[in-house]
């Protein structure tokens, strides 16, 4: 990263901002939430880093045993109640004391030094959120073809224009919600500005507000997120209406015009591509328009397993 790129913190390790790493087990723990488990359990941690792991009460009993081995690690019971996904954000950020938190899912694997290295970037510039750019490995923990190849572990801004293209236009890398340190205190600015959410798609909304806030960074060394691609993820099974909910609010933001027509076209363009179903006719097209969209989706979702596993 240019040293003019932003201004430094010059702090001291004493007072270097904390960090709350949070592990979300879904209520139907299964073989990924447990290897998820170990991966979180070789996560290093120091005096400002602290590992916590949540999960749905009725659920517990289903992971006790493993957890209980992992050391300096406390346990957030989530009540019956938190329903949607924002409110489960919310309870678990008014539940921790940390400058900072990450979100982690537990299909996805990490590297034992994730948080140090960030630790070490949000102490230098104090961002309104830091993201890791994540390598894509399948379910069984390969690594995907596409969009891995980068060796870059470069420093970069991103601000609202740059979040908004990394979202909207087809062929960009999304940023991966679960991979980003976020200021707990901005977290609250956002929620408290932002009462009524716009469904699956609001991590969108979120960031974008991030960006505006203060300095978003990403880093983008990809050997610290694992990212895994499967068919029950949530993010598989959206469907079209989350997404039209997603480009009204596009439509409704303030931003340069011209812009904005350029992502609105490429999102409406996305949609009827990607999402709406079609029929043609005859059959012959409509089979060929089926297996060219398969394949873009397979290619943007990271394409096909190669024989590099994660750890190699």
């Amino acid at each position: 990263m240019d040293k003019n790129f932003i201004e430094k913190n010059n702090l001291s390790k004493e007072n270097y901002p904390s960090i709350g790493l949070i592990l979300l087990i879904r209520p139907k723990v299964n073989k990924l939430s447990f290897k998820s488990l170990k991966s979180f359990k070789e996560i290093a941690t120091n005096t400002h880093i602290n590992k916590y792991i949540t999960i749905p009460e009725d659920s517990y009993n289903l992971i006790k045993d493993k957890v209980e081995k992992i050391k300096k690690c406390e346990i957030i019971l989530q009540p019956r109640n938190l329903n949607l996904g924002r409110n489960k954000l919310q309870f678990l950020n008014q539940k921790i004391k940390e400058d900072y938190v990450i979100f982690l899912h537990d299909d996805d694997l990490y590297s034992s030094s994730i948080a140090q290295i960030s630790l070490n970037i949000i102490s230098k510039f104090l961002p309104t959120a830091l993201a890791l750019k994540a390598t894509f490995i399948n379910s069984e923990d390969y690594i995907l073809s596409r969009r891995n190849s980068s060796k870059s572990k470069k420093l970069v801004k991103l601000d609202h224009i740059a979040i908004l293209f990394r979202y909207f236009l087809p062929f960009e890398r999304t940023l991966i919600c679960p991979s980003i340190f976020y200021k707990r205190s901005v977290l609250n600015k956002y929620w408290e500005k932002n009462p009524n959410t716009i469904g699956a798609h609001e991590d969108v909304k979120m960031n974008y507000y991030l960006s505006k806030m203060g300095v978003f960074l990403e880093l983008k060394d990809i050997n610290h997120y694992y990212y895994r691609i499967h068919g029950a993820q949530d993010s598989s099974n959206l469907n079209y209406k989350s997404y039209l909910k997603l480009i009204s609010w596009l439509k409704n933001i303030e931003i340069n015009k011209i812009i904005k027509f350029i992502l609105l076209i490429s999102s409406f363009l996305q949609f009827y591509f990607f999402k709406k179903e079609f029929s043609f006719k005859p059959r012959f097209f409509n089979n060929i328009f089926l297996i060219i969209r398969k394949e873009l989706i397979k290619f943007r979702a990271g394409g096909n397993p190669t024989k590099n596993h994660y750890k190699q």
